[in-house]
Formats: structure tokens, C-alpha cells, sequence
């Protein structure tokens, strides 16, 4: 099954299933989806800028991969999301970019066991989400 041609596709649920390569950017063809889940795999290379078109993206796990270069700015697009998590891949570095501050709607943030730095945008820096960066430099502005 080609999954770039699953246009209706909302959920696409892929954990635990030792995957291997990378995320490919025709991910961007999944204009529908709404929950992506990549966790527990081998996955490697980087998180494509293309996920920033599916604006409909309210979760994001792509924990316990081999992923690798930073988080794209694109990624501030996704106005809707409230679930994002890259905890346990150590080859995410960079700075935490800026866009992300467009992520009201953003509840849970893992960023733990990467080599991000920075600081986590004022905008996200609220009583009701829950920020996991502790080896991580990501105190809020200020």
C-alpha cells in the first residue's frame, strides 16, 4: 500500500513496529491527517519540513527513533497541535525554533533526551501544558 495516495487517511498509527529509513516527504500528500504516530521504531534522517503542509496535525510522536538535524520552522504552521514528542532521539539538535510559539492549542511538549537548546517561546509557557525538557536547555523566556 502506498500510503502518499491515503489522501482521507486522518490517524496514522505506526509504533512499535521497528521501521527503518526515514519519514518520506511525500507524508505531505496526507492532507487529512490529524494524528501521526512514529514512536518505538529505527526510524532515521530528519523530520521533513513537509509536515508543516498538514495543518490538521493535532499529535505528533516520534519518539525512540534515530532521528536526526532539527526541528523545521515549517512545524509553526501546525496552529492545531496540541501532542508533540521527540523524547529519546539524541541526533535532534539545534535551536528550539521560534515558530513554535504558534502551538496555542499545544498541551504536551517532549523534547527530552535530544540535543536541543534554547528557550521555550513565553506563548507555550502556561499552567496547562506540560513541558518535559530536563536535559534539555529549554527554560521559558522571559
Amino acid at each position: 500500500i502506498e500510503l502518499t495516495r491515503l489522501e482521507n487517511l486522518e490517524g496514522l498509527f505506526l509504533e512499535e513496529n521497528v521501521l527503518t529509513g526515514s519519514i518520506s516527504n511525500e507524508i505531505r500528500n496526507l492532507i487529512n491527517l490529524s494524528l501521526l504516530r512514529m514512536g518505538r521504531n529505527k526510524l532515521t534522517g530528519t523530520i521533513p519540513t513537509e509536515i508543516g503542509l498538514l495543518t490538521g496535525l493535532s499529535m505528533i510522536s516520534l519518539y525512540s527513533n534515530k532521528l536526526e538535524g532539527s526541528i523545521p520552522s515549517e512545524m509553526g504552521d501546525l496552529t492545531h497541535l496540541q501532542y508533540f514528542t521527540i523524547v529519546n532521539n539524541v541526533g535532534i539538535t539545534g535551536l528550539i525554533p521560534f515558530e513554535i510559539s504558534n502551538w496555542q492549542k499545544m498541551t504536551n511538549l517532549g523534547l527530552v533526551q535530544t540535543d536541543l537548546t534554547g528557550s521555550i517561546p513565553s506563548t507555550l509557557c502556561r499552567a496547562d501544558i506540560r513541558i518535559d525538557c530536563k536535559k534539555v536547555v529549554c527554560t521559558c523566556q522571559q
